[in-house]
Order: C-alpha cells, then sequence, then structure tokens
C-alpha cells in the first residue's frame, strides 16, 4: 500500500499507555491529521526508537524482511490501520516529510509498502478485538522490541478481560 494510506494506531498498547485522553479511534475519525500527528508524536519516544528505525531506512531504503506490517482495512476509505508496524510507519512517515534528502532508490523502497492484511471472519473464536490483541502479543512478548512492564501489564490485563466473559458478553462471576 502507498504509506499515505497507513494509519497509526492509538489502541496499540505502546501508544495507549503514553496518552493523556483516550483517542477516539472512530475510522470517520482516526484519519484526521491532528489526530495521527498526536500519535506520531506518542511514537516518537526515545524509548521507542523511532530514530535507529528512520535512520536505517534512510541508508538502506526499506527492506521488507523479518517483521511484517500487519495492517486491517479501514471499511468505506483506501486507509489501513497499522496493527504491527507503528514504529516503522512511523520512520516513514518522518522521511517522507524530506523526500529530496532520500536518495533515488530509498524513495523508489517507500513508495508501496509490502502488508499482510487482517481479515476478520465470524467463523473464528474471539471477537475482532480478541483477535488482534492476540496477534499483538504473540508479536511483543518477545519480539525485536519487546514490550516493556507496563505494556506487558496492560496486556495482561486486556487478556484477562476479554477472556473473562462469556459467549453472550457476561463476565463471569457477576
Amino acid at each position: 500500500v502507498r504509506p499515505d494510506q497507513l494509519l497509526l494506531d492509538p489502541t496499540n498498547p505502546r501508544i495507549v499507555l503514553l496518552t493523556n485522553d483516550e483517542i477516539d479511534s472512530d475510522p470517520n475519525t482516526l484519519a484526521d491529521e491532528n489526530i495521527q500527528s498526536y500519535i506520531l508524536s506518542v511514537v516518537d519516544k526515545e524509548e521507542f526508537h523511532v530514530t535507529e528505525v528512520t535512520n536505517s531506512i534512510r541508508q538502506d531504503g526499506y527492506i521488507p524482511v523479518g517483521n511484517y506490517m500487519i495492517v486491517e482495512k479501514i471499511l468505506g476509505t483506501d486507509k489501513f490501520l497499522v496493527l504491527e508496524g507503528n514504529r516503522r510507519t512511523a520512520a516513514i512517515k518522518h522521511l517522507l516529510l524530506d523526500k529530496q534528502s532520500l536518495a533515488p532508490r530509498v524513495l523508489r523502497s517507500l513508495e508501496y509498502i509490502p502488508v499482510q492484511e487482517l481479515r476478520f471472519t465470524e467463523k473464528g473464536n474471539g471477537s475482532r478485538e480478541q483477535v488482534k490483541f492476540k496477534i499483538l502479543g504473540l508479536i511483543h512478548l518477545t519480539g525485536a522490541l519487546s514490550w516493556g512492564a507496563m505494556e506487558r501489564a496492560y496486556y495482561i490485563y486486556k487478556s484477562y478481560m476479554n477472556n473473562s466473559k462469556d459467549d453472550n458478553g457476561n463476565k463471569f462471576g457477576y
């Protein structure tokens, strides 16, 4: 997909724990430039090492090896919510702000970004949010930049809350 089609995910555990207010993740408002700029400023925190990712892409171009960028299509738009790959997306967005400073081969590598699209079906086990959260946990509990203690705690809490409901959405024991 084109980089301008990629939207940073405000519900990503790295992001949600550093925001002051809950960000409206409604597809109609998520693409708002102010919301995306705010999310980008959160992802830019030093502990997420976006500068290192940016420098690597600036030097070598975008190389889609290793971790996949996983996205979910936002219905009714040409946009995709980045479920996995928010740091890479942030780095790409920074680089494209100053296209003239990029080598032609690097710029070509950023024209289209290979992604894997998550397509949710009602036939599987769990809700859309449960499936997305489980995928993120599988990647980030031991990934390239593992979640910190707070992100892990948040994941465990959300996993518990998501899995403590029966098929009708009622919490067990209540």
